[in-house]
């Protein structure tokens, strides 16, 4: 039995969350979901997930300083989804460290390509998934 790609999802709405585990596990993803984002570092290094989907919004910790935490310790790939659409948040979050990003609502066919985009750019496309 082949491993299903970790996603670790990041966001402070338990329906968005909800919606990306199922969307996602149907894909063929092994979804690990948190809305806090102090437990984003501590669920990085105990799922060591493929991707991350973050959202900037958070109550706690904002997403640009959570991303800028993961990236003190991994490269995987991280993408951000939340409802801010300006130029400048994108750009924060591509210089901090992103490797792309969504604007909500979005589209789970996009979403599930730029996961394996960002995946297969990492040397880990093909886990669980056929090479197509």
């Amino acid at each position: 039995m082949e491993r299903r790609p970790v996603v670790l999802a990041i966001d402070d709405e338990v329906n968005v969350l909800k919606l990306i585990s199922v969307n996602l596990s149907l894909d063929g993803f092994q979804v690990v979901t948190t809305a806090e984002s102090q437990r984003a570092l501590e669920y990085l290094n105990l799922y060591q997930p493929d991707v991350v989907l973050l959202d900037i919004i958070m109550p706690q910790i904002d997403g640009l300083k959570v991303l800028r935490q993961i990236r003190q310790q991994s490269n995987v790939p991280v993408i951000i989804l939340t409802a801010i659409n300006d130029v400048r948040t994108i750009e924060q979050a591509l210089v901090n460290g992103a490797d792309d990003f969504l604007v909500k609502p979005f589209n789970f066919r996009v979403l599930t390509a730029r996961m394996k985009a960002r995946m297969k750019s990492v040397n880990c496309y093909g886990v669980g998934f056929a090479s197509s």
